[in-house]
């Protein structure tokens, strides 16, 4: 015959113990529940610290910054429109052809010509394809070619052209300045913008063809370049200098040099 635990406790310890073993035995529950609690809390921090150790470590004091990028400044383009246009291909071949109908622009950052036609379909040039074009945006007029003496890898554009004297050209430089915007808290840095610049790199062309000289538009520049006509430059340089000193200072030396 099989004794219950209770008949059991009571044969071994007595009716008067039993309470008391029952408590003891609660008691012993609750303790191996609470350390296995603990157990569970213990474990569950230890995978969100490994879980936080793979992730991207931030710099100490900054926080993820997060804006709306705005509108760029400047352009890549020559215009904000297409021009008409006229473009010579290192073959001689030339576009637009009889009875085509054609608009161009220049991306003067990456140095391709763009095309459109009556269809609207769109197209490029690369640089080394082209050995000229002129584009008319109303009413201004450009003219880009290439000089073999300075340069096939880029355009420049004609100043002052002499057969026998000075030429004065100037290439027409594009660049680009992402937007780098961030928050530190109290305090941002940078702009929320791409920001497009031009500025021009000019070339003074001797008489012999040959021979040229590459140059800045600033007063200290310009004198080195004509340091044989110092007393000339007197008479036309001034602060700031401009394109249109420049232009007087090549058209005078032209007159004073014989043709």
């Amino acid at each position: 015959m099989i004794c219950s635990p209770q008949k059991n406790i009571r044969r071994i310890i007595g009716p008067k113990k039993k309470h008391e073993l029952l408590l003891l035995i609660f008691l012993a529950t609750c303790f191996c529940k609470n350390v296995k609690a603990q157990e569970d809390v213990k474990n569950s921090k230890q995978q969100e610290l490994s879980a936080y150790e793979r992730q991207t470590r931030l710099q100490p004091g900054l926080t993820p910054t997060f804006f709306a990028k705005e509108s760029a400044k400047g352009s890549p383009y020559l215009s904000l429109n297409w021009m008409r246009g006229v473009v010579e291909f290192t073959d001689k071949r030339i576009i637009p052809g009889p009875d085509e109908s054609m608009y161009f622009n220049y991306d003067k950052y990456n140095n391709r010509l763009y095309v459109i036609n009556g269809q609207y379909k769109i197209w490029s040039y690369p640089i080394d394809s082209i050995s000229g074009f002129i584009l008319a945006d109303s009413p201004q007029v450009y003219s880009f070619e290439k000089i073999p003496a300075i340069g096939n890898d880029f355009f420049l554009q004609s100043i002052v052209k002499s057969e026998n004297g000075y030429s004065l050209y100037k290439r027409l430089i594009t660049t680009m300045t992402s937007a780098n915007y961030r928050s530190e808290g109290y305090y941002t840095l940078g702009e929320k913008y791409d920001e497009y610049k031009n500025y021009d790199e000019y070339y003074l062309i001797y008489p012999d063809k040959h021979k040229y000289k590459k140059f800045y538009l600033n007063k200290n520049a310009i004198y080195k370049v004509f340091k044989n006509d110092k007393t000339l430059l007197d008479d036309y340089i001034k602060q700031p200098v401009t394109e249109k000193d420049l232009v007087a200072i090549v058209e005078a030396l032209n007159t004073l040099s014989p043709q």
